[in-house]
């Protein structure tokens, strides 16, 4: 398995889904609070 190229894929996907969101028209402010608590939440913050 190549974790290096499964890495990168993975990365790029997560920077398209959050382009897709900032350019979605949600409060950025909400996206910061929605993006603060999914850290809590997968132990992260």
């Amino acid at each position: 398995m190549n974790y290096k190229e499964i890495a990168k894929e993975t990365i790029g996907n997560l920077y398209r889904a959050h382009n897709s969101i900032r350019k979605s028209g949600i409060d950025e402010k909400l996206i910061a609070l929605v993006e603060l608590r999914a850290s809590q939440i997968n132990g992260c913050a």
